[in-house]
């Protein structure tokens, strides 16, 4: 008996010290949340002090700031539970007294609610036709470990689950009654199984995918080598059955080219970005829409078609042979003339010679050749002259 009656005294004496002191008061902010979601917990106490302790499930104990905020992943990882889960939180401080630390008595209990993330989805392609294929993801958080997930269509259209990747076509996403072109709103749900149940995550955002019975153009380029300054024409080859001469011209790096219809030209320096200096190989694609009573609809996009934008370069041309020789007293000049890659250009009697077709420029002779007197054959002379001519090819 006596024995107890000591145990009973030590209990009493130890609630009395406890009374000396308010019970802290714990709020939580929100109840309710998900993994990626954080909570606010508030152990207010009387006593100024730098941490409070906080008791997660009755049995988990960790010493935090007083006012502190954690993951629904931080503290489903104190009390090792999985989504969904309940914790329970209370909290405690130490206080000085008679020259000792003393701890208070535990607040209130609140429950913490962490419910599941939802997923996101994502689809490899936004339009496609009836006979192409899509990829649909529904990605999970990184602590989830299912792999049981189920895709739908906002109108009622569900499929099979197969894991949370599935690939489907697009006659796949419309119904019996559905013809294209349609955009088709599609999410995905994830689900967790515990002991107990089987808990559905909540729903992803809405994806579109639109479905349609257009077909890609094809894509043609005048030139698939140009400079700068030269002009490329680029025409957007719509199917023989499609009216729309809507075009779109872009660059896979992100440069959109102004519509004009399905045909454009462009110079070299239009392809290409603020940043990017020749010689640069640049990306072209090309789209058309078709528009079905108020709605537009983009079609696919076409193969990517590469044009190569190269540096202006400049030629040295030079005039080495002069040959001339006199006729009743006029002058008949031939000038050949020789560019670096040993490509030749002959031009008689002109002051004024236009030099190959690559050449926008020309060069004139003026060189005065007077005649001896004599016969032509005996005043048949060569005269050898260099001249550096600068132009821009």
């Amino acid at each position: 008996m006596a024995p107890l009656r000591l145990l009973c005294f030590i209990n009493a004496l130890f609630w009395a010290k406890t009374q000396d002191h308010p019970v802290p008061k714990l709020t939580v902010d929100p109840e309710v949340v998900s993994e990626t979601n954080n909570v606010t917990l508030n152990c207010q106490t009387p006593v100024q002090g730098p941490r409070c302790h906080f008791v997660f499930d009755i049995k988990y104990y960790k010493s935090l700031p007083c006012q502190t905020e954690l993951s629904g992943a931080d503290l489903l990882s104190v009390v090792k539970k999985r989504p969904p889960a309940e914790i329970t939180v209370t909290c405690f401080y130490y206080y000085r007294h008679d020259q000792t630390y003393s701890r208070s008595a535990l607040s209130t209990e609140s429950i913490i609610t962490i419910g599941l993330a939802p997923p996101s989805l994502t689809v490899t392609s936004s339009v496609i036709t009836e006979k192409d294929k899509v990829k649909l993801t529904c990605r999970r958080p990184p602590a989830v470990s299912s792999n049981q997930c189920h895709f739908y269509t906002t109108n009622g259209q569900t499929w099979s689950n197969s894991g949370c990747e599935q690939t489907v076509r697009g006659s796949d996403l419309l119904m019996e009654n559905q013809n294209p072109p349609v955009e088709v709103q599609i999410q995905c749900f994830y689900n967790v199984e515990s002991e107990r149940e089987v808990s559905p995550s909540p729903h992803s955002e809405i994806v579109s995918v639109t479905v349609q019975s257009l077909a890609p153009p094809s894509l043609t380029v005048t030139s698939s080598v140009i400079t700068e300054k030269d002009e490329v024409k680029l025409t957007c080859r719509r199917p023989p059955a499609v009216s729309s001469n809507q075009c779109y011209f872009y660059t896979t790096d992100g440069h959109s080219l102004s519509n004009s219809g399905c045909e454009q030209t462009v110079r070299g320096s239009d392809l290409l970005t603020g940043n990017q200096n020749p010689p640069v190989e640049v990306q072209v694609q090309c789209y058309y829409v078709a528009q079905q009573e108020q709605t537009v609809f983009p079609s696919p996009h076409s193969e990517i078609v590469s044009v190569t934008v190269q540096t202006v370069q400049a030629r040295t041309l030079v005039i080495h042979k002069v040959h001339f020789h006199c006729i009743e007293r006029d002058v008949q000049r031939v000038i050949v003339l020789s560019f670096p890659d040993d490509s030749y250009a002959n031009s008689p009697n002109s002051d004024a010679l236009p030099l190959s077709e690559r050449v926008d420029s020309s060069i004139s002779a003026t060189s005065t050749f007077q005649c001896s007197p004599g016969s032509p054959s005996e005043n048949e002379e060569e005269l050898h002259t260099e001249h550096e001519y600068e132009n821009t090819v």
